[in-house]
């Protein structure tokens, strides 16, 4: 049997994000998280929480086996 990986269930956080602000997220996501901390003044965790909602892990995943096959 093969073992299946459970989805991680997103949690919903209570912070407001505008669409300035997705829209700065999505063209800076491959800065250093101080730079996007500076930028954006939201928490780490805030962050990574807003760039797995945006689908942004999964593109940088992407790309990356795309580019580094």
């Amino acid at each position: 049997m093969r073992n299946l990986k459970r989805q991680q269930k997103l949690t919903v956080s209570n912070v407001i994000w505008s669409t300035e602000q997705d829209a700065v997220l999505i063209e800076h996501a491959d800065l250093a998280m101080s730079e996007l901390i500076q930028r954006l003044g939201f928490s780490e965790e805030d962050i990574l929480q807003r760039k797995e909602v945006l689908g942004l892990n999964r593109r940088a995943r992407q790309i990356q086996r795309l580019y580094f096959k």
